[in-house]
């Protein structure tokens, strides 16, 4: 059948397409007549011409780009999306017009979210209804649900995302919220004219009356059923005097008793307005607010998990989920029922992401927190909570520890992990304003004694309300007596040295806070002057530039190749780009020049290095207790590991080898060190040298290979 209206009709779909995809403005009109032809898209209806079809047009989708569209093209895009057009190029295409359409609306970002032009569960039918209802969003518009009946929209917060509505209160829904629980009523439709009016006129004798508000409603058919019924049985008709209208027999002359119909339309809407039995998170938030109780018998708990089990699985709804889950348990729901429902949502998303949990618990309202911490106890264990507790700021671990002392086993968990974490040197400034906190021990005493572990937490980058608890560990360091004390474990002549060490070569504190820290260290401990007043012996010994005879060799060979062959291919290559004309526009004329340029950079380098490097044989070397480059040094961590490396020259650096030049980071701390020295090394480490030796035979062959 498809083939016999095709073949009638002429349709060249294909030519016109490819004619249309290459810019031919007469082949794309003739296409737009075709497509608001009703015979083609009769044929349309038979699924396999339908994908043909599709195929052929996404050749004139891709002509037209992502750009802004207009005139045919725009006109094309639209019909495309009328027809049902599904495709990611096409879905791409619906997004950038509805981009270019509503472009007043501040978030064109969460517009494309909640119509779904990404999501591939999302019909085309719901994506074209959606961009309908978007079509009519308005201040002043007319929406309703079964829930709450009849609302007038009295914000469109674009920047956010959000339309606040007036039912018998104000209330705010996410634009997705909105589309998916609101059914709109078209502006300057009937429906619209009689709400505005607040009472039936003439107009409602005549033919199709009810038809005309029926089509005044934007949702889908299934939400359109009893809407227009029910919105007049609850401002203007009782049920009588409804069917009269239907059968046209309704007598406007007398009067009409609007006021029982609406009692009695509110008692039918009681059910539905219960928070239990909320079609989506957002509408859960706010009844819950209204207070009303349940039963735990009477509580629709098979709904409630199924709008939670909705949200859970998706990222991006982490923050409502987090918010419905703490206000629910706020609220006061019976704790078996919520236990129940945690324990099935155990697997949500944001449960199973901890960062994502970290983020969203910490955008929380303190009233909610407690409720939410709760809930993530029930849903995944104190283990799981204490995990998370050291990631999030420290204002927050206060609660969990309340929860965690409900139970005699359990109460000790965050301690125990904290103490570990700073056994393993893996900590924050959230871990040290606890510690500060904690009843006085030994482990406590010991930790807080460790300032190398102090100065490398206080190096650690933190934002938001995590700077918090940085700014306090630092003002306790520089004002705080009896946390300095601590730190100098009450006047311990290594606890004083270590601090005076990192206070002296660490970068954390300026030239004044570091004088002030060890005048108030001297003060505490008058002993102590000797170490603060010790003239750091210089290290910085002279060094000429030095390298082996090996990287000496290849840097040179490098700059002969880069003379004789590199350059001269370069300056051919930018002789044969010019000769191809407009230099403008010429690609390889453009990469000749910037590797021109490279060029030159490299070769000013090896030279200057070469003319200002030596190349010795490390076999030379006199090693004995101080570290210098061609040495062997190996440094013991405070864990007891140990690790050696080969310090050597200025281009001798191999670090996956542990080979390191004396002029890396790592190589300035060591040099001038002294067998058994403590350092603080660049990683915020301390380390002893535990040894000092010359390099190995095979690696002095080795650097002294001159060939390649």
């Amino acid at each position: 059948m498809t083939d016999n209206i095709v073949e009638e009709h002429g349709f060249d779909l294909d030519s016109l397409c490819c004619a249309a995809s290459e810019s031919d403005e007469k082949a794309l009109q003739e296409l737009l007549v075709m497509m608001q032809n009703p015979a083609w898209r009769k044929a349309l209806g038979e699924p396999e011409y339908f994908q043909e079809c599709q195929s052929s047009l996404e050749l004139v989708v891709e002509s037209l780009g992502l750009s802004t569209y207009a005139g045919t093209g725009r006109e094309f895009i639209s019909l495309a999306l009328e027809l049902g057009f599904d495709t990611p190029l096409f879905r791409e295409c619906y997004a950038s017009l509805a981009k270019q359409i509503f472009s007043n609306y501040g978030n064109p970002a969460g517009l494309a979210e909640a119509v779904g032009f990404r999501d591939p569960e999302c019909s085309m039918d719901t994506i074209r209804l959606r961009l309908q209802m978007m079509g009519e969003l308005k201040v002043g518009a007319f929406c309703y649900d079964a829930a709450f009946g009849l609302g007038k929209i009295r914000r469109v917060d674009g920047l956010a995302n959000e339309i606040t509505l007036q039912n018998d209160r104000n209330r705010s829904l996410r634009l997705r919220s909105f589309f998916d629980s609101q059914l709109m009523i078209k502006n300057a439709s009937p429906l619209f004219d009689l709400l505005q009016s607040d009472k039936l006129g003439e107009k409602a004798r005549q033919p199709g009356y009810l038809a005309g508000l029926q089509a005044s409603l934007l949702a889908k058919p299934e939400k359109q059923r009893n809407a227009v019924k029910d919105i007049l049985l609850s401002k203007f008709l009782s049920e009588e005097d409804y069917e009269r209208l239907a059968a046209g027999r309704l007598n406007l002359e007398g009067p009409v008793d609007s006021g029982s119909a609406t009692q009695d339309k509110a008692a039918q809407l009681h059910d539905l307005r219960r928070w239990d039995n909320s079609r989506n998170l957002d509408e859960l938030v706010e009844r819950l607010k209204d207070g009303v109780e349940l039963q735990q018998n009477e509580i629709n708990l098979s709904n409630l998990h199924r709008i939670f089990e909705h949200a859970a699985t998706r990222p991006e709804q982490a923050e409502i989920f987090a918010n419905a889950v703490a206000t629910l348990h706020k609220e006061g729901v019976q704790e078996d029922a919520f236990t129940e429902l945690m324990q099935k949502l155990s697997n949500a998303e944001i449960w199973k992401n901890i960062e994502l949990f970290v983020e969203q618990t910490d955008k929380l309202t303190l009233k909610l927190i407690p409720s939410w911490l709760t809930a993530t106890q029930l849903a995944k264990g104190s283990d799981y909570l204490v995990d998370a507790a050291v990631k999030l700021p420290y204002r927050l671990w206060t609660h969990i520890e309340k929860l965690l002392a409900k139970n005699e086993i359990e109460k000790d968990l965050l301690s125990e992990r904290v103490f570990a974490d700073f056994a393993a040197g893996k900590v924050s400034a959230e871990h040290y304003c606890w510690l500060w906190k904690a009843p006085k021990s030994e482990r406590r005493s010991e930790h807080l004694a460790n300032s190398y572990l102090l100065f490398k937490t206080l190096h650690q980058d933190a934002k938001g309300n995590y700077l918090k608890s940085k700014r306090s560990l630092m003002k306790l360091l520089l004002d705080d007596e009896q946390f300095q004390r601590q730190v100098m474990k009450m006047g311990d002549p290594i606890a004083i040295r270590n601090l005076v060490r990192c206070i002296k070569h660490q970068p954390l504190l300026d030239k004044s806070e570091r004088q002030s820290l060890l005048v108030k260290i001297v003060r505490h401990y008058p002993q102590a002057i000797s170490e603060v007043e010790e003239k750091s012996r210089s290290r910085k010994t002279a060094i000429a530039n030095i390298t082996s005879l090996r990287s000496y060799a290849l840097a040179k060979a490098e700059l002969d190749e880069l003379v004789n062959v590199l350059v001269p291919e370069n300056v051919a290559a930018i002789e044969q780009a010019r000769s191809h004309g407009d230099l403008r526009e010429n690609s390889e004329f453009k990469y000749a020049k910037e590797r021109q340029a490279f060029l030159g950079k490299r070769r000013a380098e090896l030279e200057e290095k070469l003319q200002a490097t030596k190349a010795i044989d490390f076999a030379d070397v006199k090693v004995e207790n101080s570290v210098v480059p061609g040495c062997q040094v190996t440094l013991k961590y405070h864990n007891g590991k140990e690790e050696s490396f080969q310090l050597l020259g200025l281009f001798d650096s191999k670090p996956a080898d542990n080979m390191i030049a004396y002029d890396s980071p790592l190589g300035k701390v060591l040099v001038g060190a002294d067998l058994n020295d403590e350092l603080q090394l660049p990683s915020g480490e301390a380390a002893i040298v535990s040894d000092i030796k010359p390099l190995s035979a095979e690696l002095l062959q080795w650097l002294n290979c001159t060939t390649p």
